[in-house]
């Protein structure tokens, strides 16, 4: 909308800034994900939807790299260094961030800094 709005006015375009927000700080790609389990998710796998479901996943990963390297292109060592930081389609499993430097104790399990 926003880049209809401005060339309707006449107004160079320019993209807003690469931000994470939401979901986009734990998964790059939270609609894919999202995607692929619904997909995955039948109460009876049939052949048929065993083929459906690997087929539409495949079509997905390779969207997912076709997207990423244009990202790339068009945002540089922004888009790399978050890419390298965010999981694509599986959120890890730490909940919480920990602090650099601050370590969690093995033995009683409580953070230590």
């Amino acid at each position: 909308m926003r880049q209809a709005w401005l060339h309707a006015r006449r107004v160079r375009y320019t993209p807003p800034p690469f931000t994470e927000r939401g979901l986009y700080g734990r998964i790059r790609h939270p609609l894919m994900s999202g995607f692929v389990v619904i997909f995955w998710s039948a109460p009876v796998m049939t052949a048929g939807h065993l083929l459906f479901a690997a087929a539409v996943t495949g079509y997905i990963l390779a969207g997912i790299a076709f997207e990423e390297h244009d990202l790339i292109q068009s945002l540089g060592q922004t888009y790399t260094a978050y890419r390298a930081r965010v999981p694509a389609l599986i959120p890890r499993l730490s909940l919480r961030r920990r602090p650099p430097g601050s370590q969690q104790s093995k033995t009683t399990g409580k953070q230590r800094t």
